[in-house]
């Protein structure tokens, strides 16, 4: 037997750079929205709501030092953990994403991040060198057009390899 559905999901963000450059703030709301339709629900029975996700992310450039700090959270249904025997202290520790961008040149940005909930979820009571958790990749910008490299690790079950290409409407980047 062949089962099908329809969802749909929107979601919505906002990000704020004050003319002086040195930080940045943003927030997004994600897969807001449900079902449509019964779908394989009885008659009657209420639609699960989609598991939205609320991201809040801040990054803070020093004055003179070719590097940008980034802190994020993810909170929501949607940012349930596979991890249920969490302390509330845990929970919260594991809800951040701290990042490190290294900016050498005015093309070129070179970029490490860590994740203690991916690393927790995938590599459990792991002892010695595991990629679960930290990601590392660069960014290439010319002008209006930017192409960006990362690889995510996974730990054990290998890793993700992530590309994308971008191009700004408005003015040019700056650094």
């Amino acid at each position: 037997d062949a089962a099908s559905g329809w969802a749909l999901a929107l979601d919505f963000g906002l990000a704020y750079q004050p003319p002086s450059g040195r930080w940045q703030a943003g927030a997004a709301l994600r897969g807001l929205g449900g079902a449509l339709g019964q779908g394989l629900l009885p008659v009657g029975a209420p639609r699960p709501p989609a598991p939205w996700t609320l991201d809040l992310g801040a990054s803070y450039r020093p004055p003179g030092a070719p590097l940008r700090l980034s802190l994020t959270t993810t909170w929501g249904p949607g940012a349930q953990s596979f991890l249920y025997d969490e302390t509330p202290s845990q929970r919260l520790w594991r809800s951040f994403t701290l990042g490190l961008e290294v900016l050498p040149t005015r093309v070129l940005a070179l970029r490490l991040g860590y994740s203690a909930r991916r690393r927790a979820e995938l590599a459990p009571g792991a002892e010695g060198l595991t990629l679960a958790g930290i990601s590392a990749g660069f960014g290439l910008t010319a002008g209006r057009f930017a192409a960006h490299y990362a690889y995510v690790g996974y730990g054990a079950v290998g890793g993700a390899s992530q590309v994308a290409v971008a191009a700004r409407l408005g003015k040019a980047a700056t650094r």
